[in-house]
C-alpha cells in the first residue's frame, strides 16, 4: 500500500469537466443503469490520476466501434483496455506493471462502485488498493465494505501451539495482496504475492500451512472471506 500511495502522489493530477460517454449520456444519471463504462468516466480524478477524462472517453469511443484503442498516458507510455469489457466490468492495463479495474456491485438500495489499482510484476510483488463509491462518485469508507487481508488470513495454523501460530506469522510481516474482481461474477479474489519473494528457508517453512488464495464473496453490502473449510483453496 505504501508504494501505491507513493505511485500516486508522484503522478501529476489532471482534472476536467466530466462527461458521459458518448451516446450514453442520457442514463449516466439513473443509478440503477450504471454502466463500468459510465463510472470510468465519472471517477474522481484521483482514482485514475494518469488518465484524463478526454483519454477515457478516446478509448470509450474506440471500444464503441469494436476496436483497442491505446491511449498516451501522463508517463508517455500506452494504456488499453483487457478484454472482456462489459456493463458491469472492465480493466484497464495503465502500464505494463500497472492495472486499474472497476467492477458494478449490486446494493441493497442503489449500485455500488468497486475499484482496484494493482500495482506490480514478476519483479515486484503485486499490491492493490481498494475503493467503493456511490454511484454519484462519493467514497464509501473502506470498513465499511470491506476488512483488508492480514497475513493470518492467508494460513491454516489449527493444532499449532501459540507460539508456533505466531512464528508462522511473522514470517510475513508486511503482506502484499492482489486483489482481483471476477469479470463474470462479483467474488473478489486475493492472492498473497508477497511470500513469492521470500528465501527458500521461509517459504520451505510457509508452505505447510501457507493458502495463497483466498475468495470473499458480496453479499450486497460487503464482502466476507469465504471460510476454509466453507471452499477448498
Amino acid at each position: 500500500m505504501k508504494r501505491l500511495r507513493t505511485l500516486f502522489a508522484s503522478l501529476a493530477i489532471l482534472s476536467g469537466s466530466l462527461a458521459a460517454p458518448l451516446g450514453a449520456a442520457e442514463h449516466l444519471d439513473s443509478a440503477a443503469n450504471i454502466t463500468a463504462s459510465q463510472a470510468l468516466v465519472k471517477i474522481p480524478a484521483a482514482t485514475l490520476d494518469m488518465l484524463s477524462t478526454s483519454m477515457r472517453l478516446d478509448m470509450l469511443e474506440y471500444l464503441k466501434h469494436d476496436s483497442i484503442y491505446e491511449v498516451p498516458n501522463v508517463l508517455e507510455g500506452l494504456s488499453r483496455f483487457n478484454p472482456p469489457v462489459t456493463d458491469d466490468y472492465l480493466q484497464i492495463q495503465v502500464t505494463p506493471v500497472s492495472r486499474f479495474s472497476i467492477r458494478i456491485l449490486p446494493g441493497k438500495k442503489e449500485p455500488v462502485v468497486a475499484t482496484a489499482y494493482t500495482v506490480g510484476d514478476s519483479l515486484e510483488a503485486p499490491d492493490t488498493q481498494l475503493q467503493f463509491f456511490t454511484t454519484d462518485m462519493q467514497e464509501i469508507k473502506l470498513d465499511k465494505v470491506f476488512r483488508l487481508l492480514s497475513t493470518s488470513d492467508f494460513l491454516d495454523l489449527h493444532g499449532l501451539s501459540r507460539r508456533e501460530r505466531n512464528e508462522i506469522i511473522e514470517l510475513v510481516p508486511f503482506p502484499m495482496v492482489e486483489y482481483s474482481f471476477s469479470p463474470d461474477g462479483t467474488d473478489l479474489t486475493a492472492q498473497l504475492t508477497s511470500g513469492e519473494f521470500l528465501g527458500r528457508e521461509v517459504n520451505e517453512r510457509l508452505r505447510p500451512y501457507l493458502r495463497r488464495v483466498r475468495t470473499l464473496r458480496w453479499d450486497g453490502h460487503q464482502y466476507k472471506l469465504v471460510k476454509l473449510e466453507d471452499k477448498k483453496e
